[in-house]
């Protein structure tokens, strides 16, 4: 999977993908007031698609400050290689 973040893009492995889509911006909507605190870090939009409700993650939330420190610094060594 690759995931976009603010310093640039990174392929992770994950056990597995069940499906991927490409919707217009439009029909994410921001996420609904129940999803507030440590949970509102993690989700960053809300779609309904095909009669099922799909959460939107941060991706890069989901990694360790320690994971993105490291990321941050392969990707400066990579630029300037």
């Amino acid at each position: 999977m690759v995931v976009v973040w603010d310093q640039g893009r990174v392929g992770v492995v994950v056990d597995s993908v069940v499906e991927v889509l490409r919707v217009p911006a439009g029909q994410v909507a921001p996420p609904p007031p129940i999803v507030r605190g440590l949970a509102a870090e993690y989700v960053t939009g809300i779609l309904t698609w095909d009669q099922r409700t799909v959460v939107i993650l941060a991706a890069p939330k989901l990694l360790t400050s320690t994971e993105r420190l490291e990321l941050e610094y392969l990707m400066s060594e990579a630029v300037h290689e």
